[in-house]
């Protein structure tokens, strides 16, 4: 079993970051990841926030044991191209240490505050599903708890492959966006997931109709 953390970027300063991450690196932790959010969650919008990846590169060489990542990255706010060279450049500088998790983003006010499309929770989750590795995890990971509901996260995610701190988070924004609910062990899908599941498997395609092939003209003789 290993232990991390996750650090809010949100009405902190980098002074208080950078302390609790030595701290962590220093009393032995596993693992520690930062959130991706451009302002605070309420109506006014004011508060320091610092930025996912700025931050994460600073702290790569501060903490130089302990694996580093994010919970999770909004899959709207960047290009993925431009999210992929971001993920390599910290992974280069923390040696091969970055936890990349992605998330189909969920706080609608810094959607309209910094002029982002924020889309419908179907539209937004069929695009995480197309930029994520092998595509359509959130089908994927419905139809597994579907078959094993009340199944600790950590065993989801060996089954799917996945690390288990950035699985348990994109668990949890499945959970807020409805599609989940949680139980003191493990998830099972909601009425909401079973909609988007049934939506998501493929239809399939209508037999096609053959055309009607013309007649050979008759090769009888006339007498």
């Amino acid at each position: 079993m290993r232990f991390g953390i996750f650090t809010s970027l949100t009405n902190t300063t980098w002074d208080d970051v950078l302390q609790l991450w030595r701290h962590t690196e220093a009393t032995g932790w596993d693992a520690a990841c930062v959130t991706d959010h451009f302002m605070p969650n309420t109506k006014e919008r004011v508060g320091n926030v610092l930025e996912c990846w700025a931050t994460l590169a600073a702290l790569a060489p501060v903490v130089p044991r302990m694996r580093i990542g994010t919970i999770v990255v909004g899959n709207t706010y960047r290009h993925p191209a431009v999210v992929a060279k971001m993920a390599a450049t910290v992974d280069v500088i923390s040696g091969g240490r970055l936890i990349l998790g992605l998330g189909a983003a969920w706080q609608e006010n810094e959607h309209a505050a910094y002029g982002i499309p924020f889309y419908t929770v179907g539209e937004r989750l069929a695009r995480l599903d197309a930029r994520a590795p092998g595509g359509a995890w959130t089908a994927k990971t419905l139809a597994l708890i579907a078959r094993r509901p009340r199944i600790a996260a950590g065993r989801l995610a060996e089954s799917l492959g996945r690390d288990k701190p950035s699985f348990k988070a994109d668990v949890i924004k499945l959970k807020r966006l409805g599609l989940t609910q949680s139980f003191e062990v493990g998830y099972e899908i909601t009425p909401r997931g079973r909609a988007f599941l049934s939506a998501a498997r493929p239809r399939p395609k209508p037999p096609t109709k053959r055309k009607p092939q013309p007649k050979p003209p008759s090769t009888r003789k006339r007498r």
